[in-house]
């Protein structure tokens, strides 16, 4: 009777306890919204942390496809709630934190919202207003040598730029550029970049200059790019600026790299062509889709990933003298090709290698890239290259600027065919094409640059 007894008192005690524990428990719930973009964030993470307690606990949960996220039981209590996304993650910012109480009366709710782009760019350049469609672009610049921040670095910026002629509605090009200076932490702030372009990113202390890499200010209105400084494997500012620089200026070092190139189903992809930008490092992937690069110089670098029928892929590598460094590339498929005989060719233009290697303003097409084109005319190569557009057809054909298109002209872009500026663009046959570089807004060789840009074209030799 005893034991009896005492079971039904313990299994009384649970009861009331579970009861007690359901009776304080409460739901939160909430959508997370994008304050840029004003739409719902997918998979966005909330974290939601008990205050008051010792140790403080934090659970969290996935935002659905519509942003919404729920805790289904949380104990009644005083909670900071926070978001984290992509976008957050790319900034390097934690995100704002709210405050809500959650108790067993009634479900909480509390929308969660990213910064929005003033408020960021607030952060990125306090006491500025910056004008519409510029943004900031902000880092750390540290040595490869010491791994530590590097105060006095200054860290050069180009990009260029349209603009019309109210007068003549005529569409100009140009280059800017801008230069800030690392703080003693390091850090560097560029405010009033624009957004939306590419911009072209170079690191120079002490009279040298490390490689040229691209970074892009998207929506957000700010982004970070952190770069890193390697005065071995850096190049004599002078040189660095010099159009014409060849193989015996290209930077080398101790640094090494080795990777694999997958397609986006996790397949290795063999005889990928695997490039280190601004260095004479170059090879393929094997069968595996593995590959090694070695006599790299450290720093910030550019790794670009080639394939025929592939999406060309580009991406940031911290490169570390005496380590190798690994890397994996996705590729994905661009189009569906027939079967293509490709016949290797070795080009013999040294100012479209030197130019392919070093600019980061245009956009270069090899013979296997233009071969996969299909092309019946010179002309219908245009259509494949952002910036341009063709007027007319046959020996008739001009290409022009899709930027003077939009403002009611035609502004005829310069046709350089080996060498020979102003020509048409079908004064040569398709079959002829070798090679191909375009300037839709400047950044080109300054010899051929023109308001409306310039389309560079060698032919097979």
């Amino acid at each position: 009777m005893r034991r009896a007894a005492l079971a039904v008192l313990v299994n009384s005690a649970i009861a009331t306890s579970l009861q007690a524990q359901s009776a304080s428990a409460g739901r939160l719930e909430g959508i997370v919204i994008d304050s840029i973009r004003a739409q719902p964030i997918a998979g966005a993470l909330v974290r939601a942390t008990r205050l008051g307690t010792d140790p403080e606990v934090t659970v969290s949960a996935i935002a659905d496809r519509q942003g919404r996220y729920r805790f289904a039981r949380l104990d009644s209590g005083s909670y900071a709630v926070s978001v984290a996304s992509a976008l957050l993650d790319s900034l390097e910012y934690g995100g704002p934190v709210a405050r809500v109480t959650v108790s067993a009366r009634r479900p909480a709710r509390l929308d969660l919202g990213t910064p929005s782009r003033h408020t960021l760019q607030s952060m990125a350049c306090p006491g500025a207003t910056l004008p519409d469609g510029t943004g900031a672009l902000i880092g750390t610049v540290t040595s490869t040598e010491s791994d530590q921040p590097l105060p006095g670095a200054q860290v050069a910026i180009a990009w260029s730029e349209l603009a019309i002629d109210t007068a003549t509605q005529q569409v100009t090009s140009g280059q800017r550029a801008a230069r800030v200076t690392a703080d003693a932490a390091g850090q560097y702030r560029a405010c009033g970049v624009p957004m939306g372009e590419w911009l072209v990113v170079q690191v120079q202390h002490g009279g040298q200059a490390g490689a040229v890499v691209r970074a892009f200010v998207g929506p957000a209105g700010v982004a970070v790019r952190n770069l890193s400084f390697s005065s071995a494997g850096a190049r004599p500012l002078l040189a660095s600026m010099r159009s014409d620089s060849g193989a015996a200026l290209l930077p080398e070092g101790d640094a090494s790299m080795a990777g694999s190139v997958l397609s986006v189903d996790g397949k290795p992809i063999a005889g990928v062509q695997i490039r280190v930008l601004g260095t004479a490092a170059a090879t393929r992937t094997d069968e595996q889709g593995h590959f090694s690069l070695g006599r790299l110089p450290a720093g910030t670098l550019e790794l670009e990933a080639r394939q025929l029928g592939y999406a060309a892929v580009r991406r940031s590598v911290e490169l570390r003298g005496g380590r190798t460094t690994s890397a994996e590339l996705r590729l994905e498929r661009a189009i569906a090709l027939d079967s293509v005989r490709v016949v290797a060719r070795r080009l013999r233009y040294p100012e479209f290698e030197s130019r392919r290697r070093f600019s980061m303003w245009g956009k270069f097409l090899d013979e296997e890239e233009i071969a996969q084109r299909h092309l019946t005319t010179t002309s219908d190569l245009v259509y494949t290259l952002p910036g341009f557009s063709v007027v007319g057809n046959g020996p008739s054909a001009r290409v022009v600027s899709t930027s003077s298109i939009a403002m009611g002209g035609n502004c005829n872009a310069n046709v350089v065919i080996d060498g020979a500026q102003g020509q048409s663009i079908n004064d040569v046959s398709a079959s002829q094409v070798a090679a191909v570089e375009s300037y839709p807004r400047g950044g080109g060789p300054p010899q051929y640059q023109q308001p409306c840009g310039v389309l560079v074209i060698w032919t097979k030799r």
